[in-house]
């Protein structure tokens, strides 16, 4: 008699279902529930490379320590429309969504602290890269996030969900997440950046001078994992 011995790597909690990963042979012993969004390979698992990579929440593909991966591409210097003049030094890099799919991103060589992230950088990436705006709808779409707000659903926000801001155009412009919902009057409070600024702070979810966003002209929908 002999025992047969298997080393389980990640354990995934989706859709209420325990999927398991061995690290031979890199694959969910369930179905993965993104379906054949990343590949044709249902029982497929962080690319069948759960060695170096590890998916435990379904969103931006980290490495075995928690840490999203990040792949140089290039190094240069790059300017922002908040500091005219001013120029940074960044190392230009990929990232993987959920399914796989590439985003732009920038990691800060400059030391100047006030670089290290944007706005979309807290919201998605651990507030350690900076990820411009026409990236988000691709972490969206790749992360398999559900919009809560009309036209496709009319859903109350709750702690953790993300809140998009959109300009006239339908452009992005600005991401903040749900820090607090009040159980009484529903008035949402947001975490996020805004600008060039090195600290988080809490405001309004509401567009305007005294919330998260200056411009009250802008649309604001909610995003759930």
């Amino acid at each position: 008699m002999y025992f047969r011995k298997f080393i389980l790597k990640a354990a995934v909690l989706a859709i209420g279902l325990s999927l398991l990963a061995t690290s031979v042979q890199a694959r969910f012993l369930q179905t993965d529930p993104i379906g054949t969004q990343d590949q044709m390979n249902l029982y497929g698992y962080v690319s069948n490379n759960p060695l170096n990579a590890t998916d435990p929440t379904g969103l931006l593909q980290r490495d075995q320590n928690g840490k999203i991966i990040f792949t140089p591409t290039g190094q240069g210097y790059v300017g922002h429309g908040g500091a005219p003049g001013v120029q940074f030094f960044v190392t230009a890099g990929v990232i993987k969504t959920d399914n796989g799919t590439h985003v732009d991103a920038l990691r800060n060589q400059s030391g100047d602290a006030r670089f290290d992230c944007d706005c979309h950088g807290v919201t998605f990436a651990d507030s350690e890269l900076w990820i411009n705006d026409d990236q988000v709808d691709t972490i969206l779409k790749g992360d398999n996030y559900t919009r809560l707000s009309p036209p496709l659903l009319e859903i109350d926000p709750q702690v953790g969900d993300v809140a998009v801001y959109r300009d006239t155009n339908g452009e992005v412009v600005h991401s903040v997440t749900v820090s607090s919902v009040d159980a009484k009057t529903g008035a949402v409070l947001v975490e996020g950046l805004g600008g060039l600024e090195v600290q988080t702070h809490i405001d309004p979810v509401e567009p305007g001078p005294n919330g998260a966003w200056h411009d009250p002209t802008v649309d604001v929908e909610y995003h759930r994992k």
